[in-house]
């Protein structure tokens, strides 16, 4: 084989390398980018998830995303055998202000009181809209007493707010709220679970608003708490 023969060779094997390091590199930058691609495609299959269990007005969880909490909470109270309990809350007078002020004040007071629940939840808690003006809370590991203690806070903190129309500068009064409170019982569904807490909602507008009731305040017929 002569020296020219060799270094043929040699060349086409350096052509050959090189060329297999491109292709190399090639693929490890399609690689990347198909990683990348799919990262993408993660985050924006989450926010639509996301979006479909949100509430677009109060940015809190909505009918949907409350149906799988709760189911949650349900399945974790039976696995560890802990309470957990709800709170139905409903702005007292919502359509009548809304009809005096508009609707812009009306979602501003939509808004305004989820803010005030985010605020006063922690940890596993959650805050929903569960239609129109009525919202509710999930309170995992958390007694009816618990619960009262909780619901009272927020009417109270909303009770103070004062509300000032933004055209004219006025004063249009306070926000208040009904609030009917529930603990989870072994077996039930929850179904019935809501229907106790909207019972007790019920008995708490019924008795003259801006209270809340618990479950055992119309089993026992004693007189609403927070009255």
């Amino acid at each position: 084989t002569s020296i020219e023969d060799v270094s043929a060779i040699a060349q086409k094997i350096v052509s050959e390398t090189k060329s297999m390091v491109t292709s190399s590199q090639n693929l490890k930058i399609h690689m990347d980018e198909t990683v990348s691609e799919i990262s993408t495609l993660k985050e924006e299959l989450k926010g639509i998830k996301q979006a479909a269990r949100t509430d677009m007005l109060t940015g809190l969880l909505n009918r949907r995303g409350f149906d799988e909490a709760i189911s949650e909470a349900q399945q974790n109270s039976i696995t560890h055998n802990k309470a957990f309990s709800i709170i139905l809350t409903d702005i007292d007078h919502f359509k009548k202000g809304n009809d005096t002020h508009g609707h812009l004040i009306g979602d501003n007071v939509l808004k305004m009181l989820s803010r005030l629940l985010n605020e006063q939840i922690k940890g596993k808690d959650i805050a929903a809209r569960f239609g129109g003006e009525e919202f509710i809370l999930v309170l995992p590991d958390t007694s009816l007493k618990g619960a009262f203690i909780l619901a009272e806070q927020i009417r109270k903190s909303l009770q103070t707010m004062k509300w000032i129309a933004r055209n004219s500068g006025k004063p249009i009064g306070t926000v208040t709220v009904s609030l009917g409170v529930a603990q989870y019982k072994p077996d039930e569904t929850i179904e019935s679970l809501i229907q106790r807490a909207d019972n007790a909602l019920y008995f708490a507008k019924e008795n003259g608003r801006n209270r809340t009731v618990t479950e055992l305040d119309i089993a026992t017929a004693c007189p609403p708490l927070g009255a």
